[in-house]
């Protein structure tokens, strides 16, 4: 399963906030995203 963390400022964050990506297909979960949440948001603001 591939994991995608948040690109902020030029650098790759993770966060505890994730998402399921599912293959409606199947019903296989093929990825995670990480969700951002307020405090990523004014950090990539800033």
């Amino acid at each position: 399963m591939k994991k995608y963390d948040l690109f902020i400022n030029g650098q790759f964050k993770d966060s505890k906030h994730k998402k399921n990506i599912i293959n409606p297909s199947n019903g296989e979960v093929i990825a995670s995203v990480c969700m951002a949440d307020a405090k990523d948001t004014r950090y990539a603001i800033e």
